[in-house]
């Protein structure tokens, strides 16, 4: 969305992000409210009010954790939390069992797959969750005529075909225009998407497990009840907390509303399992040394509890609009109640911005600074090959946004070894001219230098990176030769920021 405010500004500006997120989140409220009529706004607002919340309620729990200095609000997984929440509200709120009920979540589905890789995964359960209420709690379904058990079906194919014709036909583009396989998920084994779920479902299950399946197993099991995800605490308490909204739900709602509850708590549970389980190959297959540490887990997790969370607000509104009125909207007060209770605790003393100063926004600040000082060097074709020594995917993020008009080629890591330090050079310069070949890259972005890239490629490099490196940057024009790789510097320096 931040692309239709881009005219706003000649570059980007974390406003146009901001302000981007924030239509696209507010359209996902309303959805949550879409249940109310004007007599219950009461109880709409106390819905509002915790979609508004419930975001926070993950992202901000602890000070020292979430105050990053870079763009703190500009990862898609919140949004795309939203986003999943809002397509299953479409369809749950909506009174007729027909093709009315379907059509509207199609684009919502396409939304959420184009947004990430795991928006893949969120459409699939998004599909799931929808198709078991249509089969268990909704009775004279009609779709595109069909009616019935056979129409039911038929809708969970159209969706299917949505989610599954929107990832490979945006990853078929993709391919096409820049040469990248949106289902090779790469990382340290080299899988795709199909193997790694085929090999992990097989080895979680039957083995053999080798050391590492082993050691993040335990880990990510471990955390679900050890590592704190929300202002409440670690999974076990969120998921907690969520049951027990699902059982507020299914005893103060009506007939129908009980059925509903439970059939939304079980097909939840079930996407769940399956969304925890992925992600634990996602760890053991695709992340290399961060896996032993979970690097990310919060976030990852959260992507899947702020919906689910919310999906037990959408059975409980259903309940204080058709069931026991007055019991289901005391304990949506309550809730709402005990959530800004939280609030007060964390944000007020954590996390205020009383106490930062400009060094918080270091690294924001160097980078915002490099790419001005060569931005006048850079085409508008040029394909730019980042290098950030050590980075853990901040710097990268970061100059995706500064050097938002070109494609920016992350390093993931060059792996080759040989039996000598010359064969490993040799096999790891031969691996970087593939992949650049691959890619189209046409020019190499030096950010920070490592020991590693100064022995193994600095030879290539007509300036060494050791002086546009760290403190300076370096932007190097890609000469490929027969089978090898050249790099000219264009412009460099050293840069300081205020």
């Amino acid at each position: 969305l931040s692309y239709i405010f881009q005219w706003c500004s000649s570059c980007f500006t974390e406003w146009v992000g901001f302000f981007a997120y924030d239509v696209l989140m507010f359209a996902a409220f309303s959805a949550f409210t879409a249940a109310f009529e004007r007599k219950s706004t009461n109880s709409a607002i106390f819905v509002y009010l915790l979609a508004f919340l419930t975001p926070f309620f993950f992202a901000i729990s602890d000070f020292l954790t979430y105050m990053k200095p870079v763009y703190i609000t500009a990862y898609s997984d919140i949004p795309m939390a939203l986003t999943f929440a809002g397509a299953v509200a479409v369809y749950f709120f909506s009174e007729k069992g027909n093709e009315n009920a379907i059509i509207p979540v199609l684009p919502v589905l396409m939304f959420i797959t184009f947004t990430k890789d795991m928006g893949l995964a969120l459409g699939c359960i998004a599909l799931f969750v929808i198709f078991f209420d249509m089969l268990v709690a909704r009775e004279n379904f009609v779709f595109l005529k069909i009616k019935g058990f056979f129409g039911k079906c038929f809708a969970a194919l159209v969706m299917l075909m949505t989610v599954g014709g929107t990832y490979f036909g945006w990853g078929f583009h993709l391919g096409k225009v820049l040469a990248v396989n949106r289902t090779d998920y790469g990382g340290s084994s080299g899988m795709g998407i199909v193997q790694m779920l085929l090999t992990g479902v097989k080895e979680l299950l039957i083995g053999p497990k080798n050391d590492k399946f082993l050691f993040v197993q335990d880990s990510f099991f471990n955390a679900f009840s050890g590592t704190k995800v929300s202002m409440i605490g670690s999974g076990r308490n969120v998921v907690l907390l969520i049951v027990i909204i699902f059982v507020f739900a299914f005893v103060f709602g009506d007939k129908k509303g009980k059925k509903r509850s439970a059939t939304m708590l079980f097909s939840t549970t079930v996407g769940f399992v399956g969304y925890y389980i992925f992600h634990l190959l996602l760890y053991v297959y695709i992340l290399g040394d961060e896996a032993y540490n979970l690097v990310s887990y919060d976030r990852y997790m959260y992507t899947y509890y702020i919906p689910w969370l919310m999906m037990a607000v959408f059975c409980l509104a259903m309940a204080a609009r058709d069931g026991a009125k007055f019991w289901a909207k005391g304990a949506l007060a309550g809730i709402v109640c005990c959530v800004l209770l939280l609030f007060n605790f964390y944000i007020i003393p954590e996390n205020i911005f009383t106490g930062v100063t400009g060094n918080s926004f270091a690294i924001r600040k160097d980078i915002a600074a490099k790419a001005d000082h060569i931005r006048d060097a850079i085409g508008e074709d040029d394909v730019i090959f980042l290098y950030c020594g050590q980075d853990d995917g901040m710097r990268w993020f970061t100059y995706t946004f500064e050097l938002i008009d070109n494609y920016i080629i992350p390093n993931r890591g060059f792996v080759s070894t040989g039996q000598t330090e010359q064969e490993t050079k040799q096999l790891l310069q031969k691996e970087m001219y593939d992949r650049f070949k691959d890619y189209g890259v046409t020019h190499m972005l030096m950010d920070w230098t490592s020991h590693d890239f100064c022995l193994y490629f600095d030879e290539l490099c007509d300036v060494s990176t050791s002086e546009t490196g760290n403190a300076a940057v370096g932007y190097y024009k890609v000469i490929y030769g027969d089978n090898s790789l050249r790099f000219e510097l264009v412009k460099g320096g050293k840069v300081n920021f205020d």
